[in-house]
């Protein structure tokens, strides 16, 4: 994961620094990039320049195929590591298969602790 860089700039948030300076938290572009990735087209209206292509690949049909972002685990992955969800624009879940999994068995293990819990309360 890209690491923010420590850039000097100048403000006046705080007089004590000389001749009001301070280190703000900038991002480069690569930075930028990594950490907020663009979903949908190459121009980035932010930084009001071309980024990285979204990733895609060939399926068995040789039809081109993007790939879709996982919040979760935060990557690009297949088409077909998502389940299907007709509600959400590309049809897929927000999450992929695995995050999902994890994030079930979580609430789970959760669940089961608080009703031990409240069973033996009572």
């Amino acid at each position: 994961m890209a690491t923010p860089t420590r850039i000097p700039v100048k403000c006046d948030r705080n007089s004590t620094t000389i001749e009001g300076i301070c280190k703000t938290t900038m991002l480069r572009s690569t930075e930028y990039m990594a950490l907020y990735p663009k979903r949908g087209s190459a121009w980035d209206t932010r930084l009001n320049a071309h980024i990285a292509p979204r990733p895609h690949y060939y399926d068995a049909d040789g039809v081109l195929r993007y790939k879709i972002w996982c919040g979760a685990c935060a990557e690009y992955q297949r088409r077909d590591a998502f389940s299907d969800d007709l509600s959400h624009p590309s049809g897929k879940r927000r999450y992929c298969k695995t995050c999902e999994s994890a994030k079930a068995s979580q609430r789970y293990h959760r669940r089961k602790a608080l009703h031990r819990n409240s069973v033996k309360a009572a």
